[in-house]
């Protein structure tokens, strides 16, 4: 990752106005006022970059600044609208606002956009479980997993579901692909 952050920053010496450079640079850096400003610059220099204003957005998001983080994803949306993780995010969003219609109508779309994304289909899961939907969300888990077998949160939600709906077994066997997955990552 240092590596990484150093080649982006001479990129960005020998090229300012690199907008990709800027953007990529602020997904990787851990100070959140440097990265706001790589991607507001990102944005500056092409104001179509989609990917810069759902970093910031996802940026936003985490630091509680939710409207601004509406607004951006809007933005990504608007100049991108294929754009399946802006709109499973947006969802998410909307879902924290407590506007359960929206949320699901935009997790469907992203799901539309992209049936594949295990990302998508793991949060339109957690999201229909908190609606109490869990024989729904397992299948969704179940998808991501079948796509991606090391989903390790797709992994964990389902193990976790399969429990509280008293498949003991069955959680079981998630549980011990979890631990076996994050022990080998360390």
């Amino acid at each position: 990752m240092e590596l990484a952050i150093k080649h982006y920053r001479i990129a960005l010496s020998l090229w300012p106005d690199y907008a990709s450079a800027h953007n990529n640079l602020g997904t990787l850096l851990s100070d959140p006022v440097e990265a706001e400003h790589h991607f507001k610059v990102a944005i500056a220099v092409n104001s179509y970059h989609a990917r810069a204003y759902f970093n910031l957005a996802n940026l936003y998001s985490k630091q509680d600044k939710r409207k601004a983080a509406e607004t951006f994803l809007k933005q990504a949306i608007h100049i991108d609208p294929g754009f399946a993780e802006a709109y499973s995010a947006l969802a998410s969003l909307y879902a924290v606002f407590g506007h359960v219609n929206e949320a699901e109508k935009f997790h469907l779309v992203a799901l539309s956009l992209s049936p594949d994304n295990v990302d998508a289909l793991n949060n339109y899961g957690v999201f229909i479980q908190n609606l109490g939907r869990e024989d729904e969300a397992v299948e969704f888990y179940q998808r991501a997993i079948r796509i991606h077998p090391n989903h390790t949160v797709a992994l964990l939600n389902a193990a976790r579901t399969l429990r509280s709906l008293k498949f003991i077994d069955d959680a079981e066997k998630l549980y011990k692909r979890f631990s076996n997955l994050v022990v080998n990552t360390f």
